[in-house]
């Protein structure tokens, strides 16, 4: 098989270029690869939820790294959309810059068709902020997808998710 046949393609049909860049559409934007990442991950999410039935839709989790505290909301309710207020201290962590991570949101917001709201309650080093984060936002993202066993269907007044 073609190993460019292989290569992931984002929800858009787009697949990256030399793993540094991808269009989004035909004339679209350039992404970066955390963009990319996000849009894969949150597809992901999106074909693992399905129909969304009987699932918990909303959670916040608060997540403590040393110094830092940071509080992640969301709601897989499949209206995409994305709130932070994140302020790193170091624009630099390794070789990771920083002011890219909401880049990385965004798309998985819109592939995964959820809600994020990304509080810092407690700022600190840089490092610690972002593991937070990642790490509330998979949380979060656990417990609003458990099946709640009190639903026969969608979790929304309108009947359904979108």
């Amino acid at each position: 098989m073609d190993p460019e046949a292989q290569r992931p393609r984002d929800r858009l049909g787009a697949r990256p270029a030399g793993g540094e860049r991808v269009r989004a559409s035909a004339g679209g934007a350039p992404l970066g690869r955390r963009a990319f990442l996000g849009l894969v991950l949150g597809g992901t999410i999106d074909e693992a939820l399905g129909d969304r039935k009987r699932i918990v839709r909303y959670a916040s989790v608060t997540v403590p790294m040393d110094e830092c505290l940071v509080a992640v909301s969301v709601d897989l309710g499949g209206r995409p959309y994305f709130v932070h207020d994140l302020r790193p201290k170091a624009r630099i962590v390794g070789s990771f810059d920083s002011t890219l991570v909401p880049d990385f949101f965004v798309a998985f917001a819109q592939a995964a068709r959820c809600t994020i709201h990304v509080s810092q309650l407690r700022g600190g080093n840089t490092h610690h902020l972002l593991e937070a984060t990642f790490k509330a936002l998979g949380r979060a993202l656990d417990a609003a997808s458990q099946r709640d066993a009190r639903r026969a269907g969608v979790p929304s007044s309108k009947g359904r998710i979108g």
